[in-house]
């Protein structure tokens, strides 16, 4: 079965114990000052609409536990709308950790417990702020919601992991981010074929690129306004839809719920057009086959197989009747690399990027990255399309080698080892190898495009960063224990 949620468990505390405390009013004065601030964008029916949405995003961190909150904002939190402080992602983790540590002190949550990355996540958060002493004069402002951009996202991993320590929670979770990408894939469909039809009012999207009109009916981008991101997303949840389907396989509505999904994971990556997320997939289909290398059979194999050809060449028909001849595997076969072993799409850009890197190595420019101004000076300047480059020039060496080392310990602490059954796995094993698998995945994507910009990648990523971590640490209970927590749904 899928997620089941005793009645008074999802019915979380009632508002009236919770009303009498006197920690929610210091917090109710916090966050009638970020609605206020918010009023002051666009004009009044967008505000009120936009106060509204907010309030009952409000009932619902309060009414529910902390954990359900986390997986509802794993599901919104691809349709920001613009504020004051940057993006409504940004207010509703900042409202979330308040109501959590108010519901700690209150005894409704428990503890907070330490993690395996915690000293390179403070490392990672000091280089920031030693970055803010390099930035240009007059950029404090865009400083500040680079900031907050940037290392808000954190607030969900704490969350995350605190808040959904049991198996149930964990899969609630990973059933959101599947939700999540469901309603992605539905926005990449209409950009393509239903282009036309306005179902998300323009006024209140964020970040950068429109959903509508006719430029947006080629390489697949959907809600997500970038087909790098969409690209990666759809390979990593398509490595998670093969685990549960294999998972509910005696659950027929939900295994026939996850094989939809993991066909539509294919055929928008394929839509994309985009090589990065192509050859994520290709690792991540190689690697995960190696860990779970016990009870594979051949039909199953050559039935994955069969899928996957057909998905490609259907989608390579319609991506090459719309770009005139241009496919995700042409370009994927056209790719060439110069001399110094540079693509040709980034052999201009990269060695304007280092010559920026250069002028301040040690500790970069600053968090935030003026493209407008990098352009003025040379117009081959762009982003960096690569998320170690980025923070080179960010947050200079110190930082870029931090974040080195904040990959290494998640990678190496969660691997799983080779060997195992994904027919036999229980819950919390499965999704801690898949989400190592995504891990690196996504460490594949960020060498050819960035999660510093303006747009909710980051959040993406600690989103995966945050679900391996508590799988890794669900699972290593339940090896403990000796006994897993549940077995595969019936």
């Amino acid at each position: 079965m899928g997620p089941q949620l005793k009645e008074a468990e999802l019915r979380g505390r009632r508002i009236q114990d919770i009303i009498l405390s006197p920690w929610l009013w210091i917090a109710g004065a916090a966050l009638a000052g970020l609605f206020l601030g918010s009023l002051s964008i666009g004009p009044a029916n967008q505000r009120y609409i936009k106060l509204g949405l907010g309030l009952i995003l409000g009932y619902l961190v309060l009414r529910f536990p902390v954990y359900i909150s986390a997986g509802i904002f794993i599901i919104v939190y691809t349709l920001p709308t613009v504020l004051w402080l940057g993006n409504t992602n940004i207010l509703f983790l900042l409202c979330l950790t308040i109501v959590w540590v108010i519901k700690y002190g209150l005894r409704i949550e428990a503890s907070p417990k330490k993690t395996f990355l915690d000293w390179a996540i403070f490392l990672y958060i000091l280089a920031h702020l030693v970055s803010v002493f390099q930035m240009r004069t007059g950029d404090l402002d865009n400083t500040v919601r680079s900031l907050l951009h940037l290392l808000s996202p954190l607030l969900l991993f704490y969350i995350v992991v605190n808040a959904a320590r049991t198996t149930k929670r964990l899969e609630l979770l990973a059933q959101a981010f599947t939700f999540s990408m469901a309603f992605v894939y539905f926005t990449a469909i209409m950009e393509r074929f239903f282009h036309s039809i306005t179902y998300i009012p323009s006024w209140y999207l964020w970040g950068q690129g429109s959903i509508y009109g006719e430029a947006q009916v080629f390489r697949a981008m959907g809600i997500f306004r970038t087909h790098g991101l969409l690209s990666d997303a759809c390979a990593l949840c398509l490595i998670l839809q093969i685990f549960l389907v294999a998972y509910y396989r005696r659950n027929r509505f939900l295994a026939s719920y996850h094989v939809v999904i993991g066909i539509v994971s294919m055929s928008i990556l394929m839509l994309t057009g985009n090589r990065g997320g192509l050859l994520a997939l290709a690792f991540g289909l190689v690697y995960m086959l190696w860990i779970f290398n016990k009870g594979i059979k051949v039909r199953h194999l050559v039935t994955g197989a069969l899928i996957i050809g057909g998905i490609i060449l259907i989608s390579e028909w319609i991506l090459s009747a719309q770009e005139g001849n241009i496919t995700l595997i042409s370009r994927l076969i056209a790719t060439e690399f110069n001399e110094n072993y540079i693509p040709d799409t980034r052999k201009d850009g990269w060695p304007a990027i280092w010559e920026l890197i250069m002028q301040k190595p040690i500790a970069g420019h600053g968090p935030y990255y003026d493209l407008l101004y990098y352009r003025s000076i040379d117009n081959h300047m762009g982003w960096p399309h690569n998320a170690f480059l980025f923070y080179f020039v960010t947050i200079g060496l110190f930082g870029v080698l931090i974040y080195i080392i904040l990959l290494t310990i998640l990678i190496f602490k969660t691997f799983p080892g080779r060997g195992h059954s994904m027919a036999q796995a229980s819950l919390a094993k499965g999704l801690a190898i898949v989400f190592h698998v995504n891990v690196i995945q996504l460490t594949i994507g960020e060498l050819r495009t960035d999660h510093q910009r303006p747009d909710v990648r980051v959040i993406f990523m600690w989103v995966i960063y945050s679900l391996a971590v508590l799988a890794y640490y669900l699972w290593r209970e339940e090896r403990q224990s000796k006994s897993p927590v549940n077995l595969p749904a019936k």
